[in-house]
This record gives structure tokens, sequence and C-alpha cells, in this order.
């Protein structure tokens, strides 16, 4: 059997050409966040280094504005923007998605790219720190950390609350007699 990688054979040749083909294709990529702008894209510096031929490392140039993903759904979202220094994955669009970007709508390619690092989306955070503010979901339980938490609009809630160790519905008052009063009424 011939070794593709030792010789001048057709089929080492015809490798070479495929190898050369598929490096220009980009896939996807862990990244470093460098900018984040209010129009919801970023800036980003791919994580991996190419190698040229002597397999020397060679750094990419930052990925300049690319949009970034959220969780959402119709009008309902988790808005959790990225921050410069946030880690995370960039996925490249088969083809040209600077139209659909900037009209943020159904658009033709803009051009006969394929498979760019231009066409970048980041989609989600890796290689993170834990957080310190979060939302955690596990089971049934909703966990809240946060040094402030806002709430606009009305809070309903089915079952009692425990504010600082203090039963909502169950706790009670002095009135100036010493005795105290009744639980809150539903």
């Amino acid at each position: 059997m011939m070794n593709p990688n030792k010789g001048n054979s057709s089929l080492n040749t015809l490798v070479g050409i495929i190898d050369n083909a598929l490096s220009s294709v980009s896939t996807a990529m862990p990244v470093t966040v460098l900018q984040v702008y209010e129009n919801h894209t970023l800036d980003a510096m791919p994580m991996v280094d190419m190698l040229d031929n002597q397999g020397k490392a060679v750094e990419h140039s930052p990925i300049i504005g690319i949009p970034y993903a959220r969780l959402q759904g119709g009008d309902y979202g988790l808005i959790v923007e990225p921050k410069a220094g946030d880690r995370g994955l960039v996925v490249f669009a088969s083809r040209d998605i600077s139209d659909v970007v900037q009209s943020k709508g159904k658009a033709k390619p803009a051009s006969l790219r394929k498979h760019s690092m231009s066409d970048g989306m980041y989609i989600a955070s890796l290689l993170y720190e834990e957080p310190k503010t979060f939302i955690k979901i596990t089971g049934d339980t909703v966990e809240i950390q946060a040094d402030n938490i806002k709430v606009k609009g009305n809070v309903t809630i089915d079952k009692d609350a425990t504010i600082s160790g203090i039963s909502f519905l169950g706790h009670t008052h002095l009135y100036d007699g010493g005795k105290k009063t009744t639980p809150p009424q539903k």
C-alpha cells in the first residue's frame, strides 16, 4: 500500500490537492471575544493558530463584526450578552451571509464566498469559569443568584415565600399590647 505522506506518487499529489482545498474550508472554531457592539455583533480572535509549511504557528487575524446568538423565541428571550475575554464557539456558514446579517431577513449570498471565517456566528460560550450571577435550573428547582434582582411587571406566587428565614404567609407581628397578630390572610 502506498503511503500518501511520502514520495512523489499520484496518490500523494491527489491527497495534497484535497488537503489544500479542505484547508480553506472553515466549519467551527473556539475563539476569544475581543469586543462586543450594541448592534449584537462582536469581534473575536481564533484560539487555534494556523501552521505554515514548516509547521510553525501563524496567528489568524481577528474575525470582525460577526453576530452572536441569544436564547430567544419570538418576543421572549434570555439575554446574556457576551463580553470581552469570553471564550466561545464560532460556526461558519456555508455561504456569504453578510446581506442576511445586514437586513435581518432573507437574502441571496452577497458573493461567491463559501465556508469563510468572514461568515462566522458566535453561538455559545465555552471554556469558562463558574459565573457569579446566574439562573440555574435543576429538576423542579430554579435558583437565581445575583446581587440585585429587578422585576418589571406583576409577580404571582402560588405558595409561600421565605424572606430572610421568615415565612411570608406564616409570619406574625407584635402590636402595642405585646401580643402577636394572626398570620396574613388570603
